[in-house]
């Protein structure tokens, strides 16, 4: 059964277009790994600061690989760099 993570990221003051980049890298890159289904980053027009991410694997093996292969730490080198952050795992 698929599994989706969905994530809001808020930029820190004067680093939006730090972490758009960021996302733009990472989407790229974890939508060419195995088990990525779907990788979307969003924006509300009403606040440019707020970034939405939402994220969909093939399984829960699928998910935990991406967690435990570099994942984390790209993930964490994002955050530290310019967003707060909130995730949470959706299922159907």
């Amino acid at each position: 059964m698929a599994k989706s993570l969905y994530a809001t990221l808020k930029a820190l003051p004067g680093k939006r277009e730090t972490l758009r980049a960021l996302l733009t890298k990472l989407a790229g890159d974890v939508r060419a790994e195995p088990g990525c289904e779907r990788f979307m980053v969003y924006t509300l027009a009403s606040d440019p600061d707020l970034f939405h991410v939402e994220e969909t694997y093939r399984d829960d093996a699928a998910t935990w690989q991406r967690s435990t292969a570099g994942c984390s730490t790209r993930r964490l080198r994002l955050w530290l760099k310019g967003a707060d952050r909130k995730s949470s795992f959706l299922t159907p």
